[in-house]
């Protein structure tokens, strides 16, 4: 459903200079409000600080929400590729589903470093992003049953009712839309969270993890379905 600040934001669309103003006085309220969400969130968390990254409407329970455009007052505004607004060792779990993706692979890594500052020893990061190695699947057919099914609906679902069956319109899709900078594979995830400072690495499924905290906090899947999401995700954990 559509709020107020995106009716009000698609009507600014259309002057470009009002847009820009009214987006930096959004940002300098934001700004403005968010050291006192932050103390507020960390003086009433007791045992457990989590940070969700990129939250948008879906707001864990319990968990600091941040996200570049804020969706309500209780979102704390954050860019992930400069340095994060918390001291060192703060928080036991961050969470960061379909944000890696959305930025250049030099700010990823700053994102990833960030990270593991802000983790308190033996904290976990959770990231989903997704999988490159689908679109080599979706280039060498045969396609498997599943992988026709998801053609056709990728394409259904972005109105390209005349390429239906095209798996080369789903490839150049997930590339370049909804501003797509950098897809990953298994190794090249791995081996930024590597090269970031993180140690202790494993692959995760879907809504699964060896951690409580981390267990069904994905929510990609009710957005295109469990089958298409397990196709779609790479999700790796990484302990500091």
């Amino acid at each position: 459903m559509e709020t107020t600040i995106q009716r009000v934001g698609s009507v600014l669309q259309q002057f470009p200079a009002a847009h820009r103003a009214a987006n930096y006085a959004r940002e300098m309220q934001a700004l403005a409000r968010r050291p006192y969400q932050i103390r507020e969130y960390l003086i009433k968390s007791k045992g457990f600080a989590g940070l969700q990254i990129g939250a948008g409407y879906h707001q864990l329970s319990e968990w600091l929400k941040t996200d570049l455009e804020p969706v309500d007052l209780k979102t704390v505004y954050m860019d992930a590729t400069k340095r994060f607004p918390f001291p060192n060792n703060t928080f036991n779990y961050i969470v960061a589903e379909h944000i890696i993706e959305h930025v250049p692979y030099g700010d990823a890594l700053k994102m990833l470093q960030e990270c593991r500052r802000v983790l308190k020893d033996e904290g976990v990061v959770r990231i989903s992003t997704p999988n490159i190695e689908l679109t080599h699947q979706l280039m060498h057919p045969p396609l498997t049953p599943t992988l026709q099914r998801y053609v056709s609906w990728s394409n259904r679902m972005s109105e390209d009712m005349d390429n239906l069956n095209s798996a080369i319109h789903v490839v150049n899709r997930l590339q370049h839309e909804w501003g797509h900078q950098f897809l990953y594979d298994t190794q090249t995830l791995i081996a930024s969270l590597r090269r970031s400072g993180f140690t202790r690495i494993a692959e995760c499924t879907p809504n699964k993890s060896d951690h409580a905290a981390l267990t069904n906090v994905d929510h990609h899947a009710k957005e295109i379905g469990e089958e298409f999401n397990e196709l779609e995700s790479l999700i790796v954990e990484a302990t500091k």
